[in-house]
C-alpha cells in the first residue's frame, strides 16, 4: 500500500465521499479527509511530508477549491493533484490549469477510472523514488571507490580528462599536468606500449579490460597498479 492520500470533497456529498474513502483505504495506509478549504489546508500543512497525492474537489464550499489549490501550490509545486469537477465547471477547470494539475476527473466520480489514474501516478512516483534511492546508493559506491582507489577518467583516445587525489598523490603530478595527457604517455606509464586499439575495441563492445601496469611518478620512482578500464555509457 502507498503512504497517504489527501481527499477533499464538499460537505454535501457525504455518500460519495464515504464510498471513495473506503476504497482508498485499501490502497493507502492513511486517507486524510477534508470537507472545506481551511480543513484541507491544515491537513496538508500537518501531513505534507507523507502525502503522496491529493484528490481535490474544485467546487468546495463557498467556491474555495481554487483558493486551496493556490495555497497548496505556494508550498509544493510538484505534488500530484487530481481535480474533481463537473462538466459545466469549465471556467474553474481553466483557472486550475495554471496550477500544474496532474489530471482531472469528471463528477460524479467513477471509482474504477479514478483508481486507474491514481495507480498510474503512484507507479511513476514509486519509480522516481527507486531511481533516487539507486542514485544515492551509486554515489555512495563511487565515494567508497574514490577514497580507496587510483582513478582517472579518459576519453576514447585515452586522454586523461579527470583524476582523483589518489592518482595525483601516487604519480606526484598536479591535476593540470595530467589533464589532456594520454594515459599511455611514457612519463606516466613505463610499459607505455599499451594496446590501445585492442582495449578500445573491448570498451566499445561494453567489455572491461584488466591488467597490470608499471607506472612511473614525476620524481622517477616506479609503482605498479592492477588496472581496470571500463566504459562509461550515457543514458
Amino acid at each position: 500500500s502507498y503512504r497517504s492520500i489527501m481527499f477533499t470533497y464538499g460537505v454535501s456529498e457525504d455518500i460519495a465521499r464515504n464510498e471513495a474513502t473506503e476504497i482508498f483505504a485499501v490502497f493507502f495506509k492513511k486517507v486524510l479527509i477534508a470537507r472545506d478549504c481551511n480543513e484541507g489546508l491544515n491537513i496538508f500543512m500537518e501531513n505534507r511530508s507523507e502525502i503522496d497525492i491529493i484528490l481535490l474537489d474544485i467546487n468546495m464550499p463557498n467556491s474555495k477549491g481554487i483558493e486551496l489549490l493556490d495555497e497548496i501550490r505556494k508550498m509544493d509545486w510538484n505534488i500530484p493533484i487530481l481535480i474533481l469537477a463537473a462538466f459545466n465547471e469549465v471556467d474553474i477547470l481553466l483557472k486550475s490549469i495554471k496550477y500544474n494539475i496532474t489530471n482531472y476527473i469528471v463528477k460524479p466520480m467513477q471509482l474504477n477510472t479514478t483508481l486507474k489514474i491514481i495507480s498510474q501516478l503512484m507507479e511513476v512516483k514509486e519509480q522516481k523514488r527507486e531511481l533516487a534511492r539507486k542514485d544515492n546508493e551509486l554515489k555512495q559506491f563511487i565515494s567508497i571507490l574514490d577514497s580507496s582507489n587510483i582513478i582517472c577518467e579518459m576519453d576514447l583516445e585515452f586522454n586523461i580528462i579527470s583524476a582523483n587525489d589518489a592518482f595525483l598523490i601516487n604519480s606526484g603530478y598536479e591535476l593540470n599536468e595530467v589533464i589532456g595527457k594520454k594515459i599511455s604517455d611514457k612519463t606516466i606509464l613505463c610499459n607505455h606500449q599499451i594496446q590501445e586499439t585492442k582495449i578500445k575495441d573491448r570498451l566499445l563492445r561494453g567489455k572491461t579490460w584488466i591488467g597490470l601496469n608499471k607506472r612511473i611518478s614525476k620524481e622517477g620512482t616506479y609503482y605498479y597498479t592492477h588496472s581496470t578500464i571500463l566504459p562509461i555509457f550515457h543514458n
